[in-house]
Parts: structure tokens; C-alpha cells; sequence
């Protein structure tokens, strides 16, 4: 009896063990061996930074044998029209720094930086430099949170070297040690599985990479080493690839990722030629990351956010020290211009004040004599003769697409967002888009972020709820993927994988999550067709990221067997069309759109009815009717037509404006208002309102939008029958609609002519 007894406490303890240790790593996306180390580490078994196990080296058979050149700087571009050395390149921009009032190094003071500059300027010998150097203060990185101090250390190390200052041996032999032994800190963190592709892993490979190419390549210990930083830095490479834009935010990328990923980049062109063309694909790598931040300008000068995002969408402080650099490693015009813009938008506040000690390696010779003023006057007009209107990124991962009617302050930017999921600060916005017309936002986000964790990013702010998406409201739906969500919130919106951690340890993880594990693929890209006349057609399959025939998440049911949006942009007329076709199934209810504006849209042909709170600040009901029309912005026309009669809902106003049907269910407006968290910075577009429109249909629902961009023609809608209409603009019918079975190809939106 005392053996089965001690049998079945043994068992018991062991499940629970196995129990709460599968709920650990469901909760926080933690592999086994990242469970066993941090909860050794918590428990105080282990220092902090240190593991009770250790990971394999990853990484020591070379990818491919590689060779660097004997040049410097590795990563630091040159001026490509100087005819100085970079010694005297570097001295020019100073001594033009100083002269216009741009930078000037402090000479008084001890650290690396200014003892760099000033003795460059003949003021500070080179041997308090090299001291300074070889007692550099490392702190190491963590998986999360700090990814350590080595990039001062190494920008101002290929700074000296690229400038051909001689290193004595003594010296040489202390710097390259302290090298190693940063770089060997940077490879432990990236040898685990906790630092994640497109968050902390992105940073840490990148400023190991930097650290492996000032490696002294004549002893042999460290080209193990070197292999590894590079096989780290490549595999982050190709997602970013893959991807080209910065699918964790604006903000995230520019405060505290850019500036280190391009200098990687660019460290790639130090190599000699390769069976990989690493120098050809770091090049048109940066230059698509240029144009990204080109494309998604707006005319006003900020960068419409579209996950957790902070100040820096405003482009200030951080954006010309990446847009620079790009600038001078790819010599491409468009972009070189787009900083010159930049300079001339905010004049000395393009760059933080900490981050001026850059502007010496990063400014061509003429830019550095350049004396800038202030003009936020300034537009984007002079690249109309550089770029075509239109371009998609990450075409068939991160599917980010603009639209513009030009780049004069007044124009049209659309942009649309149709990503698969990459990492927890990214929203679920599948299908959304936002609209920047006649000089302010007319179609908005409605997010707001402050902490990963407040209520307000957990069930509005990070949800499709809080974007311009489709809905499938369902009871069958569940929303509370970890601990952390205490509320099911059955908003009808898209599925939450990866909601507040992600631990993707490698660009293959991520393919083989797409569909499997997490089923992190989002949305599927079937048309992408910019036509000779201007005009734009696209074509999203955006199934899978509903719970639907394709995949679940959690004990929810499929609500969807498909879930299409088609938008068709008529460039002459300046017209948007939006065509949402859905399959739903039995157990979904009111399926449609939300929409977002800054303002109050006027609906005046419909008789309405306030259900809850006043006409300023509640929930406003319409009659239902196949046809609204309304006025958004006091000056722009939209059109939303049905085959079926529309349930129409306005929500908004300051109280209302993050109210969420919690249940699914319109027969009693009992939602919750989640507040907590938000807050409305200067940097956020102000959100006002919601429109909610949802066909009365059993089973296929089928809804068209159609707003007008620019003032004065009239927008209207013809139907010829109830499955067909046509778009008429300045009584010239344009377009027609056919409002088909989900499964007919003549569906959705097509010019006239065409």
C-alpha cells in the first residue's frame, strides 16, 4: 500500500510538473529547454545571463566560405563623389559641421566618440583614444529587453580603422580580445531559442555580425566565430528579405532596431564576391527599405502607424540617421533625395541630439556643408520625376501596398495592409487600410498603445476590432489565447496568435508556422495588378486569418469557408472601391465592415435612432436600406451598397470610440469600453467614429464601398439589378459591379472599358 501510495504522489507530481510546464510554454511560446532555463534562473538555481543548460553552437559549419576584404570601413559607406581618402572625408565633414553649426565634438570630454573627432581635428592624442578603447565599459545582452552596448565601441573602432590610423600591437591585441569576448556574449543569447526573429534577434544578430567583421581574420580561433555571427546576421537576412518592411511597427524600427540592421546590411558589401551575391542583394535590400519609408510618407509628414507604435511615426529624431545611411551606401537618387527632404522638413531636430556625433560618417561631403533651415512647408513633390505613384513590399509575406495620386501636399496616400504574422507587436489588421486625403486623415487606425499588457491593446487596440477590416461576429469564437486574457471578447474579429510573446527562433520556424503550430499565415495575395492607366486592382484571400475552414484557434469554431476583399483604386476619377465578399457559416451572425474616421460621417439619407448614449457620444442605429449614402469629412462622397438590406451602426464619440460588443450579439448593446491604456498623443490621428455595416444575408455576404478622394465630381451608384451596379463620377459611368456567387470569377469590381 505505501508503494502505490507513493506511486500515485509521484504521478500526480509528474503531471503536474509536465501540466504546469506545457502551460508555461503556451503561455510565453517557450521551447522546453527555454521553460527549464528561465524558471532555473527565476528560482535563483542559476545567476541571471546564465543557463542550468546549454544550447548547442549553432551555425559552426559555414554556410559558404567567405572572405573579407582587406578595406575599411566594413559598414560605414564612403562618399562615392569624393575624391578624398575617408580620413579626409571625415575631416571635411567635420570641420563643415562645425562651421555651419551642425555638429561639433566636445574635446573636453573622455568617451571614444569625441576622443575619435577631436583627435581627428589634432586636439586629443590617439593614445587616450586607444586607452579608452581597451576599458570600453561592455554590458552584455539579454535574450529580452537589452541587447547590450557594443555598437559605440564598434562604429567608432571602423571609424579609426577606416581613417588608416595605425593601431600598435599592445593596443591592437587588448582591442581585438575585448572584440571576441563581446562577440561571444552576443552568440550565447542567439545560440538559445528566447530572442525572437523580428524583435530582439534582429538587433543582437545584427550587432554580432558588426562585432565578426572587425575579427582579425589571421588567426584561425576566430573564424569559428565569424561563421557564426554570419550565419545568425543571414538567416535574419533572408526574412527580412522576404518581408522588406518592419512588420513590429514604425516606431519600433526606428527607435530601436533601423540604424543597427543597415549597418549589418551594409556590412554584407565588405565581402568578397560570393556564390550567394551578398554585396548585390545588401544593396537592393537597402534600397527597398529606403523606398519603404519613401512610399509610406505622408503629405503631412508622419507615417501612418499600423502596430505598437510611438512619436518617432512623426519622423523626427530618428529617421534621417537610417534614411543617411541608406543614402550613401546605395546612391540611389530617390532615396539621397528623400534625405535632402528630410533635412529641409525639421533642420536640426531630424536628428536626436545624442545621435549628432553620427552625422560626420553619414553626410556626404555636400550635404555636410549644406546650412539647412527649418521649412515645414516642404513637400514631397520634386521625386514625382524619381518614383512611380504605386508599389507593393514584402509582396506575398508582409503585402504592404500605397497608392498615391501624387506627392504634392494635397494628394491622395492609401495603404494598405495584408501581412501574414511575424511577432507579438504586430496587430491583426489583415485586409485594413487607411486613407490621407486633402491634407488629414479621412479613413483612420483606430489603435492606440502604451504597454503590451493594458486592457486597451489587449481587446481593441491590437484586435481587428480597432482597424478597417471585415467582421464575422460568431459566439463560437474564443479570444483568450494565455493567462493574460481574463475576457473572451467575441468581437467578430480576425484570430490572435502571437498576442503578447513570440519566440521565433529562425526565418524556417517562421515558413513552418505559416501553416503549421501557430498557423501564422494571415492573408493570401491572389492579384496585384497596376495597370497602364493608373488605376490599381487587388485581389486578398483573407481566410485564414478568421477562425474558419482553414484553421481555428483555440476551442473556437469556423465561422468562414471564405473571406475575399477586393479594392480597385480608378486613378483618373480618384475614386477607392472596396468589394468584400464572405461565405459564412452556420454559426456566424452579423458579418460586414468597420470603418474609421477623424469625424462624425453625416449619413443624412437614412432615418436613425440613438440606442445608447446621445448622438454625440453613443451608438446610433440607421434604418436599413440596400444604399447609404454619406459625407465624410464635410467634402468626401462614399457609397456603400448591398444586394441585401444593411444593418447600419454609427459608434463614436470621446466615451464611445473603444466600445466593443462583447458578445457578438447587437439584440442588446452590453459591451464594455476598454479605456485602460489609452491615451491620445499628439502622434495618434484622431479617431472619432466607427461605421459598422452588415448585410442581411444567411450565408454570402456581399458588400461594395466606394469613397471619393478629391472634391467636386459627384459619386453616384446606378443599379441595373440588385446584383449589378454601376459607379458613376460626374455622371461618366466608370465601373460596374458584379455581385456574384462566391464562387463565380466575373465577381467584384472592374473599369468599364476594360
Amino acid at each position: 500500500m505505501i508503494f502505490r501510495a507513493l506511486f500515485i504522489v509521484l504521478l500526480a507530481a509528474t503531471v503536474l510538473a509536465i501540466s504546469g510546464s506545457l502551460f508555461l510554454m503556451k503561455t510565453y511560446h517557450l521551447t522546453f529547454l527555454e521553460m527549464v532555463n528561465k524558471s532555473a534562473e527565476k528560482l535563483g538555481v542559476v545567476e541571471n545571463g546564465y543557463r542550468l543548460i546549454e544550447y548547442e553552437k549553432k551555425y559552426t559549419v559555414p554556410i559558404i566560405s567567405l572572405k573579407q576584404s582587406e578595406s575599411f570601413p566594413k559598414f560605414l559607406p564612403d562618399d562615392n563623389n569624393s575624391n578624398f581618402s575617408y580620413f579626409e572625408y571625415l575631416t571635411f565633414n567635420i570641420k563643415a559641421l562645425q562651421k555651419n553649426k551642425g555638429y561639433s565634438p566636445n574635446c573636453s570630454s573622455k568617451d571614444i566618440r569625441n576622443l575619435f573627432y577631436c583627435h581627428i581635428l589634432g586636439e586629443r592624442d590617439i593614445d587616450e583614444l586607444l586607452r579608452e578603447l581597451t576599458l570600453y565599459k561592455f554590458i552584455p545582452p539579454r535574450e529580452v529587453g537589452f541587447y547590450g552596448n557594443a555598437l559605440e565601441f564598434i562604429v567608432v573602432l571602423d571609424l579609426l580603422r577606416g581613417s588608416g590610423i595605425s593601431i600598435p600591437r599592445t593596443e591592437k591585441a587588448l582591442i581585438d580580445e575585448k572584440l571576441k569576448q563581446m562577440l561571444e556574449s552576443y552568440l550565447f543569447v542567439l545560440d538559445g531559442d528566447s530572442a525572437s526573429l523580428f524583435h530582439g534577434r534582429s538587433v543582437l544578430a545584427s550587432n554580432a555580425w558588426l562585432l565578426a567583421t572587425h575579427l582579425d581574420p589571421d588567426e584561425t580561433e576566430n573564424q569559428e566565430n565569424f561563421n557564426r555571427a554570419f550565419g545568425h546576421f543571414y538567416d535574419f537576412f533572408q526574412a527580412l528579405e522576404a518581408v522588406e518592411i518592419w512588420p513590429e511597427g514604425y516606431n519600433y524600427w526606428a527607435n530601436s532596431r533601423g540604424f543597427q540592421i543597415a549597418l549589418a546590411i551594409a556590412a554584407l558589401k565588405s565581402l568578397e564576391p560570393n556564390s550567394l551575391l551578398l554585396d548585390v542583394r545588401a544593396e537592393a535590400l537597402l534600397e527597398r527599405i529606403g523606398l519603404w519609408h519613401i512610399y509610406n510618407t505622408r503629405p503631412d509628414w508622419t507615417i501612418a502607424g499600423w502596430a505598437d507604435e510611438g512619436p518617432r511615426v512623426d519622423l523626427k529624431d530618428e529617421t534621417s540617421r537610417i534614411i543617411d545611411l541608406i543614402a550613401l551606401a546605395t546612391s540611389n537618387t530617390a532615396i539621397q533625395e528623400y534625405a535632402r527632404l528630410l533635412r529641409q522638413r525639421f533642420g536640426g531636430f531630424n536628428y536626436y541630439r545624442a545621435y549628432k556625433w553620427y552625422l560626420p560618417a553619414l553626410l556626404s561631403n555636400e550635404a555636410a556643408k549644406e546650412v539647412v533651415k527649418k521649412n515645414v512647408n516642404v513637400t514631397l513633390a520634386s521625386l514625382k520625376h524619381l518614383l512611380e505613384p504605386v508599389a507593393i513590399f514584402g509582396e506575398d509575406f508582409s503585402n504592404h501596398i500605397v497608392i498615391r495620386s501624387g506627392w504634392e501636399a494635397d494628394d491622395t496616400l492609401i495603404q494598405i495592409r495584408a501581412s501574414d504574422r511575424f511577432t507579438h507587436h504586430q496587430h491583426f489588421d489583415a485586409g485594413s487600410f487607411t486613407v490621407f486625403a486633402n491634407g488629414k486623415p479621412l479613413i483612420v487606425n483606430a489603435s492606440r498603445y502604451k504597454n503590451v499588457f493594458t486592457e486597451n491593446r489587449k481587446y481593441f487596440s491590437s484586435r481587428s476590432v480597432s482597424k478597417n477590416t471585415i467582421f464575422i461576429n460568431s459566439q463560437n469564437d474564443t479570444f483568450q489565447p494565455s493567462k493574460h486574457y481574463s475576457v473572451n471578447s467575441m468581437d467578430g474579429g480576425q484570430r490572435i496568435p502571437l498576442a503578447t510573446h513570440s519566440s521565433i527562433a529562425s526565418f524556417a520556424q517562421w515558413k513552418k508556422e505559416l501553416s503549421d503550430g501557430y498557423n501564422l499565415g494571415m492573408a493570401e495575395l491572389i492579384e496585384f495588378d497596376y495597370k497602364k492607366n493608373g488605376d490599381v486592382n487587388i485581389w486578398l484571400d483573407l481566410t485564414n486569418a478568421y477562425n474558419s475552414v482553414k484553421g481555428v484557434d483555440g476551442a473556437s469554431s469556423a465561422k468562414a469557408t471564405r473571406v475575399l476583399r477586393q479594392f480597385y483604386y480608378l486613378e483618373k476619377e480618384q475614386v477607392l472601391l472596396v468589394y468584400d465578399e464572405i461565405s459564412k457559416t452556420a454559426s456566424a451572425k452579423d458579418t460586414g465592415a468597420r470603418l474609421y474616421f477623424s469625424e462624425k460621417p453625416i449619413i443624412a439619407s437614412l432615418k436613425e435612432r440613438v440606442v445608447k448614449g446621445s448622438e454625440y457620444n453613443g451608438i446610433i442605429e440607421y434604418k436599413d436600406s440596400n444604399l447609404i449614402e454619406s459625407r465624410v469629412n464635410s467634402e468626401h462622397n462614399m457609397l456603400i451598397y448591398s444586394p441585401q438590406p444593411i444593418i447600419t451602426r454609427l459608434i463614436g464619440g470621446h466615451d464611445y470610440r473603444t466600445y466593443v460588443e462583447l458578445d457578438s450579439d447587437y439584440a442588446e448593446y452590453d459591451g464594455q469600453f476598454f479605456d485602460d491604456g489609452y491615451e491620445d498623443e499628439r502622434w495618434f490621428d484622431k479617431v472619432g467614429w466607427r461605421l459598422e455595416t452588415s448585410p442581411k444575408a444567411t450565408k454570402n455576404v456581399k458588400l461594395l464601398t466606394a469613397i471619393q478622394m478629391n472634391e467636386g465630381d459627384l459619386l453616384n451608384l446606378n443599379i441595373i439589378k440588385p446584383e449589378q451596379v454601376v459607379i458613376v463620377v460626374d455622371q461618366q459611368q466608370v465601373a460596374s459591379v458584379k455581385f456574384s456567387s462566391i464562387d463565380n470569377k466575373n465577381t467584384g469590381i472592374s473599369r468599364n472599358d476594360e
